[in-house]
């Protein structure tokens, strides 16, 4: 679909008078429309094939195509022909733990991920692939099931908008077990979360769904996650306990910072040992970029 053709379906939508939703929704419009939507159906195109049948082999076929066992029983050199499975299940699997409540920028960490979600939900409907949510903490708060038509959206964004399906502790890794077991195979799963204070069975859960999916983890962090500021009096709290804390960061900073990088790095050497693609996108900086330069690299791996 054009963008002309994909901002004529948006504008089909209708959003009524719920405030929570608006900005969101004009957010996410305008993403699909200038960014996203030149460069999802190029990027997700041929992701999965079906094997069609034979033919005979040219010279302007690639030699690693041909089929040597199928050959010899011809006595002809054969290659063999694909068809592409255009149409994806996509499930984004959002973090909605306490962790995700916090915030030094414009943009708390959740109201990120939630426009990040729309945006990439929306240029995914516009191309005619099933989109689903899962927003979870402790437990699965809410559950959309992947559906097709740009009415999907409406569903999810009233979700990613309501108060009630945030906070909770970060045993992010046990509802991934649960999804994974919900979708069909090979299924794309998006994983969007800051990855913080993950539960002990998340790698076990992450490994069982990366065999079964396709997986690619989106870490959203602010600023402060990875670096406290150089000086001053700051207070801290402890998401999941409350508890606040008055702390001069030049006492702490080299430590604080040591630790996150370390956290990091695990997260990261997690995804990479399970061959899961991942980004890591701060709060601070527009996602569209980064997140298509991602997806035309893991495009590779696809073709």
């Amino acid at each position: 679909m054009s963008n002309g053709g994909a901002l004529q379906e948006l504008k089909k939508i209708s959003i009524g008078k719920n405030l929570k939703i608006r900005p969101l929704y004009v957010s996410a419009a305008r993403n699909v429309t200038t960014k996203f939507m030149g460069e999802y159906p190029s990027v997700f195109k041929g992701t999965g094939i079906e094997f069609a049948d034979y033919r005979q082999y040219s010279p302007s076929d690639d030699a690693s195509k041909i089929d040597w066992l199928h050959s010899l029983k011809a006595n002809k050199l054969l290659v063999r022909e694909y068809v592409e499975e255009r149409n994806l299940t996509i499930m984004f699997l959002v973090n909605t733990s306490n962790s995700m409540l916090l915030g030094s920028q414009e943009k708390l960490k959740h109201e990120y991920a939630a426009e990040l979600v729309s945006s990439m939900a929306m240029g995914a409907l516009t191309a005619s692939d099933a989109v689903g949510l899962c927003m979870a903490s402790n437990r699965i708060r809410e559950f959309i099931a992947p559906s097709l038509g740009l009415k999907q959206c409406k569903n999810m964004m009233r979700a990613l908008v309501d108060a009630r399906n945030y906070g909770g502790h970060g045993l992010y890794g046990a509802q991934l077990g649960k999804v994974s077991a919900m979708m069909t195979r090979n299924s794309l799963i998006f994983l969007v979360s800051d990855f913080i204070n993950n539960d002990k069975g998340w790698k076990k859960n992450l490994a069982v769904a990366a065999r079964k999916h396709q997986v690619i983890a989106i870490i959203v962090r602010d600023p402060i996650d990875n670096e406290l500021p150089a000086s001053g009096h700051i207070m801290l709290q402890d998401p999941f306990s409350g508890e606040q804390m008055l702390v001069d960061t030049k006492k702490i900073r080299k430590r604080y910072n040591e630790e996150a990088k370390r956290d990091l790095d695990e997260v990261k050497a997690t995804f990479t040992r399970h061959g899961v693609t991942f980004i890591e996108l701060a709060t601070d900086k527009d996602f569209a970029a980064p997140i298509w330069g991602m997806l035309r690299r893991r495009k590779k791996s696809w073709s």
